[in-house]
């Protein structure tokens, strides 16, 4: 199962997973499977994705997906996967903080294997603790306040979104994906650790997932390859290294890899 709150790039890594798996890449230790019943918004992403266009919830032309799947194979070994990612838009994880009904979550953690979380900010930041405001409004009514997301560090939201997600599924394994790593490393040219990375960070969410999943793999994922807004990288370079498959990319603590099925693979091992 793959998922994570709204911006933490699933909808991009979808696209550029699934141009990948149709177009024969040699990086690939996976390719297509099955095609799935429902295949327009793959292809969708796809496009887009080799064009060199932002991916987002307008330009999908599609605002309700309550599930994406994607069939994949090893090459190698002809061992079959399927690539579920529930809530494609990741807004119904918000239910979790905002202590709404879950219970859709918690049937995709029940018929899950293995978890891809995937977050962009993992800013740390003060827990939301304004005594004095609090103090009074429990003597005023005697009510808890509720948890405000917007007053929240992004490591906190995660942490949480995770902590639930774990309370309900033993996964089998887990892997964290720091995603825009395009920005941290200059478009894949310095390689940087993202273990260690993320334990500088923001350790809190490091700890907290090292200490629940030992043997979790924490990578470095650009599935644009470059920062669309920026202005260091060349629109051609980036078509030819799309044709080429060096485009988007995975960071470990090997360093750089073009092949976007190769966390999945860890998931199966």
């Amino acid at each position: 199962m793959i998922a994570g709150l709204p911006s933490s790039g699933k909808s991009t890594y979808i696209g550029a997973l699934w141009y990948n798996l149709c177009n024969s890449n040699d990086n690939m230790l996976m390719c297509a499977g099955e095609l799935p019943a429902n295949i327009e918004l793959l292809e969708k992403l796809g496009d887009l994705w080799q064009k060199v266009q932002k991916i987002e919830r307008s330009s999908t032309e599609q605002n309700i997906v309550d599930n994406v799947l994607i069939n994949l194979k090893v090459k190698n070994t002809e061992q079959e996967v399927s690539l579920s990612v529930p809530d494609f838009w990741g807004e119904k994880f918000y239910n979790i903080i905002d202590q709404n009904n879950t219970d859709e979550i918690v049937a995709w953690c029940k018929d899950a294997d293995s978890l891809f979380y995937m977050v962009y900010d993992v800013t740390t930041g003060l827990f939301y603790d304004d005594g004095d405001k609090i103090e009074k409004t429990l003597e005023g009514n005697k009510d808890v306040p509720s948890i405000d997301a917007k007053m929240m560090s992004p490591a906190a939201i995660n942490i949480m979104v995770l902590k639930y997600l774990f309370s309900h599924r033993k996964f089998r394994r887990l892997v964290l994906a720091l995603t825009r790593w395009d920005n941290v490393t200059d478009n894949g040219k310095n390689p940087v650790n993202p273990e260690e990375w993320l334990k500088r960070t923001s350790p809190a969410l490091y700890n907290f997932v090292r200490h629940n999943y030992p043997d979790v793999l924490i990578i470095g994922l650009s599935a644009q390859g470059c920062d669309y807004e920026k202005d260091n990288w060349d629109r051609d370079d980036f078509l030819d290294k799309t044709e080429k498959g060096v485009r988007a990319f995975v960071n470990d603590t090997n360093g750089i890899s073009y092949d976007l099925s190769m966390p999945l693979n860890y998931l199966i091992q």
